[in-house]
Formats: C-alpha cells, structure tokens, sequence
C-alpha cells in the first residue's frame, strides 16, 4: 500500500494504481486484514472506473485494434469483475449490519450483475457468468439463475463445482 501511496503522490489519475489500491482495500495485503476498507475500496474503484474507461476512450480512437488496446480491455474485464466482487461484498456486508435494509442490499447485489455482465460483454469468462448467476442467486431471481448456469456449463465446469460449494448459493 505504501508504494501506491508514493506512486499517487506523483500522479492521482493513474488507473494501475487506483486500480491496486482499490484491490488491497477490498481484499487485504495478504498479510493483514487491518487494511480492508470498504469505503476506501468504492473510492478507488470509482476512480478506476472513471480514469480507465478515458484511457479506453483515448486507444479507441487511436488505434482500436491495436494490442495496447486488447490489454486494456483485458485489465478492464477483469478489474469489472472486481468491481462487481466490491458490490458483492457491501450486499453481504450490509445484510450483516441491517437485514431491514433490503432496498441497499438488493442495489448492491443489482450493481453486482451490472458490473460481472460488463465484463462479460468486454471479455466473456468463465468467472464473469459465475457472477452473474451469482448475482441472480442473490436477488432471488432463481429462474433467470438457472437459465444462465446453461452458459456456465457450456464455458466451463470448473464453475458449477465453485457454484455448487458456494454457501451463498
């Protein structure tokens, strides 16, 4: 943390290290869970957000089929899939504190499919349409869950095992 701290003192605007702050704020330094910061965790991805979809914007018109371009949308699916693991976690996060609160839980898990189906449609992965129906799952939309573990299967395996030892689901 101390060196993107360092870094962000030089330039705040910079994706990779809004991005990285963002991770270690939902996630920990593998070292600690003192660093987990959910607030913390929204303000740096929110920032990635903004600041990775302008350098998106910028190679688009660039040069789109370039492979700085295909890198980017690659980091870009995956820091969605973060993104939308951010708003999995405050789902269940604010359950814990407040079961009553069932119109900001059921915005976060709303903002957890947005975010996974995102990815998605930037980069299809195994690990985005298991958010997806994770996501469905925890909205109790079980019918349009179901339909969609027919992708999951058809990409991979892999997935359903995860979906099935899920406890949330």
């Amino acid at each position: 943390l101390e060196s993107f701290n360092e870094a962000e003192k030089f330039d705040r605007t910079d994706f990779i290290t809004t991005y990285n702050k963002g991770k270690i704020y939902l996630y920990g330094d593998g070292l600690s869970e003192d660093l987990i910061n959910l607030e913390q965790a929204g303000k740096y991805f929110k920032n990635t957000m903004k600041y990775l979809s302008a350098e998106i914007k910028f190679l688009q018109r660039q040069n789109p089929k370039s492979e700085a371009a295909e890198q980017l949308n690659s980091l870009f699916s995956t820091f969605l899939l973060h993104y939308s693991q951010y708003y999995y976690v405050c789902g269940n996060e604010t359950y814990l504190k407040d079961k009553a609160a069932s119109d900001d839980i059921k915005r976060n898990y709303e903002n957890m499919l947005q975010y996974a189906t995102l990815s998605d449609q930037v980069m299809p992965s195994g690990e985005a349409k298991f958010m997806i129906v994770k996501a469905y799952l925890m909205l109790g939309d079980v019918k349009t869950a179901v339909l969609k573990v027919r992708t999951l299967r058809a990409n991979n395996f892999d997935y359903l095992y995860k979906l099935q030892k899920d406890e949330d689901c």
